[in-house]
């Protein structure tokens, strides 16, 4: 199973991947064919990195953003992958994240990353030389169901301020301040969730244009593993991924013609004409 792909936007063909039971990979398509693949980490690779203005820049995950002991801490590369050593976590004692937790890097500045554990959690890389982060919480949002955690973040090319989290049964929530400041709790984030109430297992993954922070998609998993018994009614049939022109005010339904499926990831490419992929149960 492939966990996650992250591409370079520096250099054509080169890709780092995290693999179920199979580690972190690369994949350089400038190689020969039979060099074009190189596993660069060990155990269950999860999110993966590569810094959109230098290739040699990579962050890999690992299980649990590294918040679950006997895992191990997430890894940072400054060589292309040819060494990695490990990044400093949050001082929170009661952080959590899922198996394989949201990591995205700021879109205006390379030095910083958003983490997803039980709130969201800023990053900063103060000395380039170095794999200490200066670390933030932004969200402080109220504990809404037992570990609940993030599933997914958006991060606005426009303004970096405008950020979206999704969280476990579905839940979304907006800020156009950051999240940042002393005084910055949970007044500074506006839930824009299109349904309640949905199970646990409802994940939600989200995808904002490029040219328009305020149109945003949000792809809803549905279910645990195709379980019916788990499935929520609400997101049935076209209403698996839901469609915002006005930032969360108001949505409708936009998978009409996909199959009845769970959707598990949704991304937009920047500077198209809305052209979004998505990733289901079966493919």
């Amino acid at each position: 199973t492939i966990n996650s792909i992250g591409t370079s936007g520096t250099k054509t063909g080169f890709v780092l991947s995290g693999h179920q039971d199979c580690g972190s990979n690369i994949y350089d398509g400038s190689l020969p064919i039979e060099k074009q693949w190189k596993n660069i980490l060990g155990g269950d690779g999860r999110e993966g990195i590569i810094d959109y203005s230098n290739e040699k820049i990579m962050l890999s995950a690992t299980v649990n953003l590294g918040s679950t002991s006997g895992y191990g801490p997430n890894q940072r590369s400054m060589d292309g992958g040819a060494s990695f050593s490990s990044i400093s976590l949050p001082s929170d004692p009661g952080m959590n994240a899922l198996n394989n937790g949201p990591m995205v890097e700021d879109p205006h500045q390379s030095n910083v990353y958003y983490f997803g554990y039980t709130q969201l959690y800023k990053g900063t890389f103060v000395n380039p030389t170095t794999n200490e982060l200066k670390w933030e919480c932004l969200s402080h949002i109220t504990k809404m169901v037992d570990w609940s955690v993030l599933t997914d973040i958006a991060v606005s090319t426009l303004d970096n301020k405008c950020i979206y989290m999704g969280f476990v049964a579905g839940r979304i929530f907006k800020t156009t301040t950051g999240g940042e400041g002393a005084n910055c709790n949970s007044n500074c984030w506006t839930e824009i969730s299109p349904f309640k109430k949905l199970n646990y297992f409802n994940f939600v993954k989200i995808a904002l244009a490029s040219s328009d922070q305020n149109h945003i998609w949000a792809a809803f998993q549905g279910t645990l593993m195709n379980r019916a018994e788990m499935e929520d009614s609400a997101t049935f049939g076209i209403n698996k991924i839901m469609y915002s022109a006005d930032g969360g005010q108001n949505w409708e339904p936009f998978a009409q013609g996909l199959p009845e499926t769970p959707v598990t990831s949704i991304v937009y490419v920047n500077g198209s004409n809305d052209l979004l992929f998505i990733g289901t149960e079966v493919g």
